[in-house]
Protein backbone atom coordinates (compact mmCIF):
# COMPACT_ATOMS: atom_id res chain seq x y z
CA UNK A 1 0.00 0.00 0.00
CA UNK A 2 2.69 2.23 0.93
CA UNK A 3 4.73 1.66 -2.06
CA UNK A 4 1.36 2.43 -4.05
CA UNK A 5 1.14 5.58 -2.70
CA UNK A 6 4.84 6.52 -3.16
CA UNK A 7 4.14 5.72 -6.62
CA UNK A 8 1.14 8.29 -6.99
CA UNK A 9 3.36 10.75 -5.07
CA UNK A 10 5.83 10.88 -7.58
CA UNK A 11 3.77 10.95 -10.52
CA UNK A 12 1.88 13.79 -9.21
CA UNK A 13 5.20 15.43 -8.82
CA UNK A 14 6.29 14.99 -12.13
CA UNK A 15 2.96 16.16 -13.68
CA UNK A 16 3.24 19.16 -12.04
CA UNK A 17 6.27 19.70 -12.97
CA UNK A 18 5.70 18.93 -16.68
CA UNK A 19 2.78 21.46 -16.15
CA UNK A 20 5.23 24.50 -14.70
CA UNK A 21 7.35 23.55 -17.49
CA UNK A 22 4.73 23.73 -20.47
CA UNK A 23 3.37 27.15 -18.91
CA UNK A 24 6.65 28.78 -18.76
CA UNK A 25 7.51 27.87 -22.04
CA UNK A 26 4.16 29.02 -23.24
CA UNK A 27 4.68 32.49 -21.42
CA UNK A 28 8.52 32.93 -22.17
CA UNK A 29 7.76 34.77 -25.35
CA UNK A 30 5.26 37.24 -23.37
CA UNK A 31 7.63 37.60 -20.19
CA UNK A 32 10.35 38.39 -22.73
CA UNK A 33 7.90 41.53 -24.50
CA UNK A 34 7.37 42.77 -21.01
CA UNK A 35 10.87 42.81 -19.99
CA UNK A 36 11.68 45.06 -23.29
CA UNK A 37 8.69 47.23 -22.18
CA UNK A 38 9.33 47.91 -18.87
CA UNK A 39 12.85 48.78 -19.89
CA UNK A 40 11.73 50.70 -22.62
CA UNK A 41 8.84 52.92 -19.96
CA UNK A 42 11.90 53.20 -17.21
CA UNK A 43 13.68 55.37 -20.91
CA UNK A 44 10.48 56.94 -21.68
CA UNK A 45 10.14 58.33 -18.02
CA UNK A 46 14.04 59.39 -17.33
CA UNK A 47 14.32 60.81 -20.97
CA UNK A 48 11.15 63.36 -19.19
CA UNK A 49 13.22 63.59 -16.23
CA UNK A 50 10.12 62.03 -14.38
CA UNK A 51 10.50 59.67 -11.80
CA UNK A 52 6.86 57.59 -10.42
CA UNK A 53 8.14 56.64 -7.47
CA UNK A 54 5.71 54.24 -6.60
CA UNK A 55 6.07 51.93 -9.66
CA UNK A 56 4.26 48.51 -9.53
CA UNK A 57 1.75 46.30 -11.53
CA UNK A 58 -1.00 47.69 -10.06
CA UNK A 59 0.05 51.30 -11.38
CA UNK A 60 0.18 49.91 -15.29
CA UNK A 61 -1.97 49.36 -17.95
CA UNK A 62 -1.24 47.75 -21.50
CA UNK A 63 -2.96 49.59 -24.46
CA UNK A 64 -2.30 48.70 -28.23
CA UNK A 65 0.42 50.69 -30.05
CA UNK A 66 -1.68 50.92 -33.11
CA UNK A 67 -5.33 52.43 -32.94
CA UNK A 68 -7.89 49.56 -33.45
CA UNK A 69 -5.36 46.87 -33.95
CA UNK A 70 -4.26 44.01 -31.15
CA UNK A 71 -1.14 43.22 -29.18
CA UNK A 72 0.46 40.47 -28.39
CA UNK A 73 2.44 40.11 -25.16
CA UNK A 74 5.38 38.96 -26.68
CA UNK A 75 5.61 41.72 -29.27
CA UNK A 76 7.14 44.49 -27.35
CA UNK A 77 6.40 46.89 -30.28
CA UNK A 78 2.10 46.12 -30.80
CA UNK A 79 1.92 47.63 -26.98
CA UNK A 80 3.30 50.46 -25.11
CA UNK A 81 2.43 50.63 -21.18
CA UNK A 82 0.29 53.52 -19.46
CA UNK A 83 0.70 55.19 -15.99
CA UNK A 84 -1.84 55.40 -13.44
CA UNK A 85 -1.77 56.79 -10.03
CA UNK A 86 0.89 59.37 -9.88
CA UNK A 87 0.51 60.80 -6.71
CA UNK A 88 4.31 59.96 -5.72
CA UNK A 89 5.80 61.05 -8.91
CA UNK A 90 8.21 64.13 -9.12
CA UNK A 91 9.61 66.42 -12.18
CA UNK A 92 13.47 66.71 -11.68
CA UNK A 93 14.32 68.20 -14.61
CA UNK A 94 15.84 71.06 -13.10
CA UNK A 95 19.43 70.61 -12.57
CA UNK A 96 19.27 73.23 -9.39
CA UNK A 97 18.67 70.51 -6.42
CA UNK A 98 17.44 73.36 -4.29
CA UNK A 99 14.52 73.73 -6.80
CA UNK A 100 13.28 70.52 -6.68
CA UNK A 101 9.54 69.99 -5.48
CA UNK A 102 9.69 67.68 -2.31
CA UNK A 103 7.69 64.41 -3.15
CA UNK A 104 4.99 62.33 -1.39
CA UNK A 105 6.80 60.23 0.56
CA UNK A 106 5.15 56.96 0.12
CA UNK A 107 5.65 53.53 -1.81
CA UNK A 108 4.87 50.03 -1.67
CA UNK A 109 7.25 48.15 0.60
CA UNK A 110 7.96 45.52 -1.70
CA UNK A 111 8.82 47.72 -4.85
CA UNK A 112 10.59 50.93 -2.59
CA UNK A 113 13.70 51.75 -1.30
CA UNK A 114 15.00 53.75 2.41
CA UNK A 115 15.19 56.52 -0.13
CA UNK A 116 11.33 57.36 -0.40
CA UNK A 117 10.96 58.06 3.16
CA UNK A 118 13.21 60.55 3.92
CA UNK A 119 13.08 64.21 2.87
CA UNK A 120 15.32 65.90 -0.44
CA UNK A 121 16.81 67.84 2.20
CA UNK A 122 18.50 64.63 3.94
CA UNK A 123 19.15 62.63 0.43
CA UNK A 124 20.59 65.95 -0.69
CA UNK A 125 23.01 66.23 2.31
CA UNK A 126 24.27 62.93 1.51
CA UNK A 127 23.70 62.05 -2.54
CA UNK A 128 24.49 66.19 -3.20
CA UNK A 129 23.76 66.53 -6.61
CA UNK A 130 23.47 63.00 -7.47
CA UNK A 131 19.73 63.22 -6.03
CA UNK A 132 18.03 63.55 -9.20
CA UNK A 133 19.34 60.27 -9.90
CA UNK A 134 18.52 58.31 -7.07
CA UNK A 135 14.78 59.85 -8.15
CA UNK A 136 15.31 57.37 -10.97
CA UNK A 137 16.79 54.89 -9.38
CA UNK A 138 13.70 54.31 -7.27
CA UNK A 139 12.01 53.75 -10.48
CA UNK A 140 15.06 51.27 -11.20
CA UNK A 141 14.60 48.85 -8.41
CA UNK A 142 10.36 48.77 -8.85
CA UNK A 143 11.15 47.37 -12.32
CA UNK A 144 13.79 44.77 -11.32
CA UNK A 145 10.87 43.58 -8.65
CA UNK A 146 8.65 43.53 -11.86
CA UNK A 147 10.27 41.77 -14.30
CA UNK A 148 11.29 38.73 -11.51
CA UNK A 149 7.11 39.00 -10.81
CA UNK A 150 6.73 38.72 -14.72
CA UNK A 151 9.14 35.84 -14.87
CA UNK A 152 8.10 34.27 -11.62
CA UNK A 153 4.86 34.70 -10.58
CA UNK A 154 5.78 36.17 -6.71
CA UNK A 155 7.56 38.39 -5.09
CA UNK A 156 11.50 39.21 -5.11
CA UNK A 157 11.48 41.45 -1.92
CA UNK A 158 9.37 40.01 0.19
CA UNK A 159 12.07 39.67 3.18
CA UNK A 160 13.06 43.01 2.78
CA UNK A 161 10.30 44.42 2.25
CA UNK A 162 9.19 44.30 5.95
CA UNK A 163 12.08 46.30 7.16
CA UNK A 164 10.23 49.15 5.87
CA UNK A 165 7.91 49.81 8.93
CA UNK A 166 10.51 48.97 10.78
CA UNK A 167 13.01 52.20 9.03
CA UNK A 168 9.82 53.96 9.23
CA UNK A 169 9.94 53.74 13.10
CA UNK A 170 13.29 54.39 13.49
CA UNK A 171 12.85 57.49 11.62
CA UNK A 172 10.19 58.50 13.98
CA UNK A 173 11.81 57.73 16.90
CA UNK A 174 14.95 60.03 15.52
CA UNK A 175 12.66 62.40 14.85
CA UNK A 176 11.34 62.27 18.57
CA UNK A 177 15.04 62.89 20.22
CA UNK A 178 16.13 64.98 17.61
CA UNK A 179 18.68 62.48 15.89
CA UNK A 180 20.46 63.62 12.88
CA UNK A 181 18.33 61.73 9.69
CA UNK A 182 21.39 61.79 7.43
CA UNK A 183 22.87 59.18 10.28
CA UNK A 184 19.79 57.07 10.39
CA UNK A 185 19.55 56.65 6.60
CA UNK A 186 23.04 55.41 6.29
CA UNK A 187 22.21 52.89 9.12
CA UNK A 188 19.20 51.47 7.82
CA UNK A 189 20.55 51.67 4.36
CA UNK A 190 23.61 49.50 5.34
CA UNK A 191 20.67 46.67 6.66
CA UNK A 192 18.34 47.25 4.17
CA UNK A 193 20.24 46.76 1.34
CA UNK A 194 22.50 43.90 3.14
CA UNK A 195 19.46 41.71 3.41
CA UNK A 196 17.93 43.11 -0.35
CA UNK A 197 21.55 41.59 -1.99
CA UNK A 198 21.20 38.33 -0.06
CA UNK A 199 17.24 37.84 -1.26
CA UNK A 200 18.20 38.72 -4.56
CA UNK A 201 21.40 36.66 -4.69
CA UNK A 202 19.68 33.81 -3.70
CA UNK A 203 16.65 33.87 -5.60
CA UNK A 204 18.65 34.88 -8.85
CA UNK A 205 20.79 32.22 -8.37
CA UNK A 206 17.95 29.31 -7.52
CA UNK A 207 16.01 30.52 -10.77
CA UNK A 208 19.39 31.06 -12.97
CA UNK A 209 18.23 28.21 -15.42
CA UNK A 210 14.98 30.00 -16.12
CA UNK A 211 15.80 33.51 -16.16
CA UNK A 212 18.73 32.28 -18.65
CA UNK A 213 16.14 30.89 -21.71
CA UNK A 214 14.52 34.27 -21.38
CA UNK A 215 16.41 36.53 -23.53
CA UNK A 216 15.83 39.47 -25.71
CA UNK A 217 17.59 42.48 -27.54
CA UNK A 218 17.52 45.51 -26.04
CA UNK A 219 15.99 48.32 -27.93
CA UNK A 220 19.06 50.69 -29.13
CA UNK A 221 17.82 53.74 -26.94
CA UNK A 222 17.40 51.47 -23.85
CA UNK A 223 21.33 49.96 -24.48
CA UNK A 224 22.66 53.69 -24.80
CA UNK A 225 20.64 54.85 -21.28
CA UNK A 226 22.38 52.08 -19.24
CA UNK A 227 25.88 52.60 -21.06
CA UNK A 228 25.63 56.13 -20.18
CA UNK A 229 24.66 54.87 -16.51
CA UNK A 230 27.74 53.57 -16.56
CA UNK A 231 29.82 55.79 -18.00
CA UNK A 232 28.30 58.14 -15.25
CA UNK A 233 28.69 54.93 -12.55
CA UNK A 234 32.36 55.08 -12.80
CA UNK A 235 32.92 58.26 -12.34
CA UNK A 236 31.22 58.93 -9.43
CA UNK A 237 33.02 55.48 -8.75
CA UNK A 238 36.76 57.01 -8.71
CA UNK A 239 35.38 60.52 -7.32
CA UNK A 240 34.31 57.96 -4.08
CA UNK A 241 37.45 55.79 -4.33
CA UNK A 242 39.35 58.91 -3.89
CA UNK A 243 37.51 60.49 -1.13
CA UNK A 244 37.24 57.45 1.17
CA UNK A 245 41.34 56.77 0.76
CA UNK A 246 42.14 60.42 1.28
CA UNK A 247 40.28 61.21 3.89
CA UNK A 248 40.95 57.45 5.91
CA UNK A 249 43.58 58.22 8.20
CA UNK A 250 44.41 54.64 8.25
CA UNK A 251 46.11 55.48 4.47
CA UNK A 252 48.11 58.83 5.14
CA UNK A 253 51.40 56.88 3.55
CA UNK A 254 50.22 55.46 1.05
CA UNK A 255 47.27 57.28 -0.21
CA UNK A 256 48.48 58.01 -4.26
CA UNK A 257 49.57 54.31 -4.25
CA UNK A 258 46.47 53.10 -2.92
CA UNK A 259 44.07 55.42 -5.78
CA UNK A 260 46.35 53.80 -8.39
CA UNK A 261 46.21 49.92 -7.06
CA UNK A 262 44.37 47.30 -9.59
CA UNK A 263 41.80 45.16 -7.52
CA UNK A 264 44.15 42.63 -7.97
CA UNK A 265 46.67 44.61 -6.42
CA UNK A 266 44.57 45.73 -3.58
CA UNK A 267 43.74 42.05 -2.57
CA UNK A 268 47.56 40.89 -2.24
CA UNK A 269 48.38 44.29 -0.36
CA UNK A 270 45.47 42.97 1.74
CA UNK A 271 46.64 39.38 2.17
CA UNK A 272 50.40 40.62 3.45
CA UNK A 273 48.47 43.77 5.72
CA UNK A 274 46.20 40.65 7.04
CA UNK A 275 49.23 38.48 7.69
CA UNK A 276 51.21 40.45 9.28
CA UNK A 277 53.77 40.70 6.70
CA UNK A 278 53.14 44.48 6.76
CA UNK A 279 53.11 46.86 10.30
CA UNK A 280 54.11 44.72 12.23
CA UNK A 281 54.00 47.03 14.95
CA UNK A 282 50.54 47.67 14.65
CA UNK A 283 48.09 46.71 17.56
CA UNK A 284 45.70 43.58 16.79
CA UNK A 285 42.73 46.10 16.96
CA UNK A 286 44.26 48.60 14.92
CA UNK A 287 45.11 45.55 12.07
CA UNK A 288 41.46 45.05 12.26
CA UNK A 289 40.32 48.25 11.19
CA UNK A 290 42.74 49.18 9.32
CA UNK A 291 41.93 45.26 7.12
CA UNK A 292 38.31 46.71 7.61
CA UNK A 293 39.15 49.85 5.57
CA UNK A 294 40.41 48.04 2.67
CA UNK A 295 38.04 45.55 2.42
CA UNK A 296 35.97 48.14 1.65
CA UNK A 297 37.97 49.90 -0.52
CA UNK A 298 38.60 46.72 -2.22
CA UNK A 299 34.93 46.38 -2.85
CA UNK A 300 34.71 49.64 -4.82
CA UNK A 301 37.43 48.44 -6.70
CA UNK A 302 35.52 45.43 -7.91
CA UNK A 303 32.59 47.48 -8.37
CA UNK A 304 34.72 49.55 -10.65
CA UNK A 305 36.56 46.71 -12.60
CA UNK A 306 33.01 45.22 -13.47
CA UNK A 307 32.31 48.09 -16.17
CA UNK A 308 34.56 46.44 -18.85
CA UNK A 309 32.47 42.67 -18.78
CA UNK A 310 29.06 44.54 -18.57
CA UNK A 311 29.66 47.14 -21.52
CA UNK A 312 30.02 45.21 -24.51
CA UNK A 313 26.73 42.46 -23.16
CA UNK A 314 24.02 45.38 -23.46
CA UNK A 315 24.09 45.21 -26.94
CA UNK A 316 24.00 41.77 -27.83
CA UNK A 317 21.18 39.50 -27.04
CA UNK A 318 21.17 39.46 -23.44
CA UNK A 319 19.47 37.41 -20.88
CA UNK A 320 17.04 38.30 -18.31
CA UNK A 321 19.73 36.46 -15.87
CA UNK A 322 22.22 39.58 -17.09
CA UNK A 323 19.29 42.01 -16.67
CA UNK A 324 18.60 41.90 -13.25
CA UNK A 325 21.44 41.76 -12.20
CA UNK A 326 22.54 44.86 -13.93
CA UNK A 327 19.53 46.29 -12.67
CA UNK A 328 20.17 45.44 -9.41
CA UNK A 329 23.94 46.03 -9.06
CA UNK A 330 23.44 49.88 -10.67
CA UNK A 331 20.50 50.57 -7.86
CA UNK A 332 22.53 49.59 -4.93
CA UNK A 333 26.04 51.27 -6.15
CA UNK A 334 23.95 54.39 -6.68
CA UNK A 335 21.76 54.36 -3.25
CA UNK A 336 24.26 52.70 -0.87
CA UNK A 337 28.35 52.63 0.08
CA UNK A 338 29.78 49.74 1.27
CA UNK A 339 32.08 52.85 3.38
CA UNK A 340 28.83 52.98 5.78
CA UNK A 341 29.03 49.86 7.32
CA UNK A 342 30.26 50.09 11.07
CA UNK A 343 34.03 48.93 11.12
CA UNK A 344 34.70 45.63 13.90
CA UNK A 345 35.64 45.96 16.86
CA UNK A 346 38.73 43.72 17.60
CA UNK A 347 37.76 40.50 19.62
CA UNK A 348 38.78 40.41 23.22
Amino acid sequence: MAAKKNTVSNYRKTVKVFVRKKIFENNKRAIEGLSVNVLSLLLHLKNRSIAVRDLKPDNIYLTAAAENSPYQHWDHESYTMGLIDLETAIDFKTTDIEALAQPLLAGTPAYMTPSQIFKNSILKSIFGPDLRRIFYMQDWFAALAMIYTAATGKTLFAKTAKLIPQILRMKKKALIFHKPLSKVFKRVSSGFWELAEKEFSAKHQEGKEKFSIIHFTLPRPVVQMFQEELILEKSILLAAIEKYVMSNAHFSEIRSELISMSLYELAQFRVLWKKGMLGSDVSDEERLRRDDSLKKLEALKSCLESHGQIHPRLSQTISCYDVMAFLFNRVMLAMYRHTWASTPQAAP
